[in-house]
């Protein structure tokens, strides 16, 4: 009976729409005389619960612009720059409506949503998509498509592709024909062993080297080896090798891999370099 003696009412003020009425009328949310489609819709609102914290006999009454010290009473309703809001609990107001804020709910035909402008925003609580318990500002249960744009984080940056992990791993081979010849007058042999996209050359990532004596230890006669470009991080180094001295010279070194030893009759080293881009 409560619901629909409410729609009634409602009913009612929208016939008043023809006519004037009293400033202050029952309904007259605005204060301009008369009820309009828009004040009806409200009296509606309430009737059906749209609003949990009012009563659905609740009876909207236009209370003008707040006022701090203003004794208010439930279903009241007052004007915040062009906004309006429900008093849904009896109070005196403080000099800060935001500290009365507890007293009020949006009364909106969105509901808890606002439209300013072309702008529509949620004035309170969690937005769900596919999920009726968000529990995050915004959280959606199911894929989220970016036609264009990207996705903007907190620092200002903007990500329009999702970053992937690249990983090249190279080998340099030297076999040592003329054990009597300087080491590094025998070009070791460079190449990539997984070469995609098929664009990429070994230069685009590694740097590779040879010095005699060795630059980095004055002990060993002889280093060689591949390094990481800059943007690239050196993850792996191995080494093969065959020959007279059984001691590894394999060693990870200046962001890449190098052999210090050149006694070995066939040497290969491994080196794999990495990256996190968007794209090569």
């Amino acid at each position: 009976m409560t619901v629909l003696r409410s729609l009634l009412l409602a009913t009612f003020l929208v016939s008043l729409n023809v006519s004037a009425v009293v400033a202050g009328t029952v309904g007259d949310i605005n204060n301009d005389g008369k009820i309009d489609l828009t004040e009806a819709i409200h009296a509606l609102q309430v009737a059906t619960g749209t609003y949990p914290n009012l009563d659905p006999s609740c009876q909207l009454v236009g209370k003008y612009a707040w006022t701090s010290g203003a004794d208010y009473a439930a279903c009241d309703v007052v004007n915040i720059n062009a906004i309006y809001y429900v008093c849904i609990s009896a109070h005196q107001a403080t000099n800060d409506f935001l500290a009365d804020a507890a007293y009020w709910e949006l009364l909106t035909l969105l509901g808890n949503w606002q439209k300013i402008g072309n702008d529509i925003h949620f004035t309170d609580g969690n937005v769900g998509i596919g999920t009726s318990t968000p529990q995050s500002a915004l959280e959606v249960d199911g894929i989220v498509h970016s036609t264009s744009g990207g996705v903007k984080f907190p620092d200002d940056t903007v990500q329009t592709t999702a970053p992937s992990l690249q990983c090249y791993t190279a080998t340099m081979q030297y076999d040592n024909v003329n054990p009597g010849d300087d080491f590094c007058t025998h070009t070791p042999v460079f190449q990539i062993t997984n070469p995609y996209p098929s664009t990429t050359a070994p230069s685009d990532v590694f740097d590779d080297y040879c010095a005699s004596p060795s630059p980095f230890d004055s002990t060993q006669i002889v280093v060689w080896g591949l390094r990481c470009k800059e943007g690239w991080i050196n993850t792996g180094c191995e080494g093969s090798m065959s020959g007279a001295d059984s001691e590894d010279g394999t060693a990870p070194f200046l962001n890449g891999c190098h052999m210090d030893d050149e006694e070995y009759d066939s040497s290969t080293i491994f080196t794999t370099c990495c990256r996190i881009a968007p794209s090569l």
